[in-house]
Order: C-alpha cells, then structure tokens, then sequence
C-alpha cells in the first residue's frame, strides 16, 4: 500500500510501488534520517510532508473531517491546522482526525519520533534492532532494506500456522520474525533506541441496555448518515467521482441508497463474480431501481487467481490472497485519475451480529482462539499460539479486530494503488455505537433490519443473495428455500444430472472453477511444488502446507499457496 517510510539506517531507500505511475515519491534529507513518501496521486491536500525548525510531519491517506478542523480552528492551511491541532492537544492530537490515515511527527529537541496509524488500522509496520529502526506502508518496504542490508528474513512459524487456519494474521506479527504491524488505534514511540507502544483508541462492545429499540435506529441513522455525507463531500471537494461497492449483500445497498437520498448526482457502482450468480442479479436490479451506473466485472475464467505474488506483496501477507484479485484486474483496465473514494461494506456485518453467534452470549465470551470460531480451515490439529488474544475483553472484540481491521482490510491495501478507500460503516462513532447495543437487539430484534426498513424501504425489497429471500424474511422461509435448493440438487442427483440452481451460484464459486478449469489446476499445482520446498528448514510447517494443498478443499489449497506466497516474498 502507497504511504510513508522512515528509517536511522543510512543511505536506505524503499523499492518502487507496484504501480508507481499513481504514486508521488518524495524524500526529505537529514543528517541522521531517510524520511520517504510515495502516495497515491489524489487527495494531495489532505496529506502532509513539511519541516519547519521544530518538527517533521508526515500524513498520508484522507482525512475527512479536515474542512471542519478547518473551521474550528480558524485557517484554510490544514499545517498550520495540524501544528495547532498538537499544541491544544498534544502529541496524540491525530485521534481527532476521520477517515483512513497513517502519520509521523519528529520532534528534533527530543530526538523522539511518534507514528501512528487510524482507528482501524491503515497499515503501517516497523522493523527495530541494535542498529537502528525502519518504519513503512507496506511489508515489502521493510523486508527489502532488509534484504539490501543482509538482515537475515526469518520466518515466524506462529503467523503462518494462522494463515493456514483463519486466513489471516491475528496480531501485530508478520510473516517475519521480529518485524510487526501496527495494530488499530495504536502509534508507537521511538526514543533513545528505544519503541513503545500506545493504545489511543479501543471500541468495547459493552452492552447499553439503558436505550430504546426505537431510539437505537435514530442514532444509528444518524451516525451513519454523518458518516455518508462527509464521503461524498470530500469527492465533491476534489471533484471526483465516487465509487460505491454494490453486491447482493446488504451492506452495500444500504449505502447506494443513503447516496440516492443525500443526492449524489453521479457515482460508479461496481461488482464482480461469477456470470449468472445471485450478487450479479440483485446488484443490477439496485442499480436500475437507483438510476446508477453499474458495472460489473465477470471472473468466469478465474483469471485473478493467478496474481497471487502481486496480491500477496501488495497486501503485505496480512490475509489469504484470493479476495481481491478480480478488483485489481478491474481498476487496471480503467483510467482511475477522476475515480474518487471506493465506498465499500467493511464491518457492514457487524448490524448483523457477524461475531455474535445467534443465540448465544458467546460474542461476549473470552477468547480461545483455539476453538476456530469463523476461521476458514478445521482440517489441521495445529495448536495455534494463544497469546494473540491478549488485550481483547471478548471473542467478538477480537474477531473485530482480526478478522475485520486486518483480514478484510485486505481488499483496501490492494486498492490504494488506485483509489483510497473508505467505509461508512468503520466510521469511529458509528460503529462504537453499534457495538454498545445489546445482543438482543442486534439479532433476535433485527435492529439493523429494521433501521433498513424504516429509513430505506425499497432496499428491503430486494432479495438477500445469501439466503435467496428478502432481507426481512422469516426463519421459516430461509429455512423452506434451503430445503426447495437441496431437494431440486438431489431429485438431480437421483436422476444422474448435475442440476443447476442460478441463485445458488457463488460470487467466487473455487469449487466450480477448479474443477472445471485444467490450467488452473496446473498452475497450482506447479506453484505449490515450485516453492515448497521454501520451508525445507521449517518440516513442521512444510507438513501443515503439503496436507492442506494436497487434502484440502479448493479454499484450502489457497491458504497454503498464500503461505507459499508470503514466504516467497518475505522471507529468505
């Protein structure tokens, strides 16, 4: 991902991005430091790269709230905002800002650096030994001035047994030994030779059970609402074109529909999958009803599933690769210089109780993560290293904070060659607000369905491509379309036919690819036995990758080559 990079080393110098041609590089020389950018040509004047004689700042990515600190502290220059903002405030004054941001702040007098990275979790990592520290964007910042510097890339056998079961990391580690992520809501301290972490910001999901059904959808609408609109206004400052995920999901339409009613005028709407599958119809079907342009990409040939060194750098080995593919291939096609911020559902599951378990209280459980609770693999009796869990009060906090901020962040690393992006449903009140209502109200009361039938009606009229029925439908129907799917899949079965169902294609549908696919198969199979021997120090590992490639389902096979992937980039 496009950003920042510091480093004491000397004489350091981060490779060219993947797409350097929608990057702006810049170097600020000091005796002691080699402070870079590289960032995604839009949004210049959100973004910071200054000096002056106590300070250097560095801001990468889009503050959307900076017309209102504009405002409030009285100056059209967002620097001289920014100096204020730390004065007032002091040195954890980025807390104020919204939207998707990393930074850095030098102060010279102490010879002490502070980097931070947003409530979420924009990606930033760092590398510290007796010698000296390297910061950066992206993994591959660092594991190359450590290659240049022959620092030896060991392999963290931890992460890479989650990779092989989650599909993504579970804490501030890599795929490197000693090399980590800054986590959501954390900056860290560099002093004297010395690194210190610090918490600013942690959502807790501590039940309010002092507010009403009713009064919960009005404040969740407005929070949301606020959030929709400083997305479009900060397209509509720069003069681009907003971009908005749509599906057959209900995320997605839910923010389609908040554009329609604030007025944009002229966004992109855009999906992907397999030809003929549920989130192709209904997505369309929005569309025309909104009045939108839409288009939608399809992946028939599964052509993306053969980027995976691409992917894995550019999403830094922090999730399983496959999820993207199909948008980078996209937004490779188009020319993105009038493309504005790509408006995606991330954490939209989260009104759904995706980390709460139906009928149970477990979402407020501790964690054991060795109970695979919405990991993607069971098949190894790996015991996976609990002490990821450290700091979360409960199983739904963590998954947030895993699953959300780092797996399916994912998708955001891999577009920001192109386009920042941003979700409305991440936004900080928004989202601790949600996570404060109990969880009762969140499944059983269907509080996030009824918000869309209240306020958006239209959008609970369309069908939800998970169950094939509207969104609103009752567990009796959901379970009665179920059971029509499976009797129509086994009177074929009985009858010697493969039947197939429309709405029961997938999106990403890897099963129906690989079978159906000879080079793909090829192309897994020589990826996999090209680079497995990558882990010929490391026979434990090298096991838990055979098996899952060799017994596994298509899924599977995956997380293994991700695992190939990563330390084919990463690691010695």
């Amino acid at each position: 991902m496009p950003g920042i990079f510091v480093s004491n080393y000397p004489d350091i110098q981060i490779p060219d991005g993947e797409y350097q041609k929608n990057l702006v590089r810049q170097t600020m020389k000091t005796d002691t430091f080699v402070v870079e950018r590289n960032t995604l040509n839009k949004y210049m004047n959100d973004k910071l790269f200054f000096e002056n004689e106590q300070l250097i700042v560095l801001l990468d990515g889009v503050i959307l709230n900076k017309s209102e600190l504009c405002r409030t502290y009285g100056s059209d220059n967002f620097s001289e905002v920014v100096l204020q903002m730390r004065e007032k405030n002091g040195e954890l004054f980025f807390s104020d800002f919204r939207g998707s941001f990393v930074g850095a702040v030098y102060e010279k007098a102490a010879d002490a650096w502070l980097f931070f990275t947003d409530h979420i979790g924009r990606s930033l990592f760092w590398y510290e030994n007796e010698n000296g520290f390297i910061v950066g964007s992206e993994l591959i910042y660092i594991t190359k001035s450590m290659e240049s510097m022959r620092i030896k890339r060991e392999v963290e056998p931890s992460t890479y047994e989650y990779m092989l079961t989650y599909g993504w990391m579970l804490d501030k580690r890599t795929c490197v030994k000693h090399v980590y992520r800054l986590m959501a809501g954390n900056c860290l301290h560099i002093q004297n030779g010395e690194i210190r972490e610090e918490c600013y910001h942690r959502i807790t999901n501590k039940p309010n059970y002092d507010i009403t059904f009713e009064q919960a959808i009005v404040d969740m609408n407005s929070r949301f609402n606020r959030a929709m609109k400083q997305i479009i206004m900060k397209d509509e400052e720069y003069g681009y074109r907003t971009v908005l995920d749509l599906s057959g999901g209900l995320d997605s339409r839910m923010i389609c529909f908040a554009a329609k009613k604030l007025g944009v005028k002229n966004p992109i709407l855009f999906g992907f999958g397999q030809s003929g599958c549920l989130d192709q119809k209904i997505a369309q079907q929005i569309a025309e009803y909104l009045g939108y342009p839409f288009i939608y990409y399809s992946i028939d040939s599964a052509a993306h599933l053969y980027d995976i060194d691409q992917i894995i750098r550019m999403n830094s080995g922090s999730c399983y690769y496959s999820g993207i593919g199909a948008t980078k291939c996209w937004m490779e096609m188009l020319d993105s210089s009038s493309m504005g911020l790509s408006v995606n559902g991330i954490f939209g599951d989260v009104y759904e109780g995706a980390h709460l378990f139906a009928n149970t209280d477990d979402g407020y459980l501790p964690v054991v993560i060795n109970e695979r609770k919405k990991c993607l693999s069971h098949m190894l009796p790996i015991v996976l290293d609990e002490s990821c869990t450290q700091g979360y009060e409960n199983i739904e906090m963590f998954l947030s904070y895993t699953r959300d901020m780092i797996g399916n962040m994912n998708t955001a690393l891999t577009k920001r060659y192109f386009m920042e992006t941003i979700s409305p449903f991440a936004d900080v009140e928004f989202l601790s607000f949600f996570f404060s209502l109990p969880r009762k109200m969140r499944i059983e009361d269907k509080v996030g369905i009824n918000w869309m039938k209240q306020i958006y009606p239209m959008a609970a009229r369309f069908k939800y491509a998970t169950t094939n029925t509207r969104p609103d439908a009752s567990k009796l129907a959901v379970f009665a379309n179920r059971v029509k799917y499976r009797l129509i899949r086994e009177i074929g079965r009985l009858k010697g036919k493969k039947v197939a169902v429309s709405w029961s294609m997938a999106m990403n549908p890897y099963e129906y690819w690989y079978t159906r696919n000879p080079g793909l198969r090829l192309f897994f199979e020589t990826y996999f036995n090209e680079n497995i021997n990558r882990f010929s120090q490391n026979s434990q590992i090298q096991s838990a990758i055979s098996e899952l490639f060799v017994k596994g389902s298509i899924l599977e096979k995956i997380l293994a080559l991700s695992a190939l992937a990563c330390a084919k980039q990463f690691n010695d």
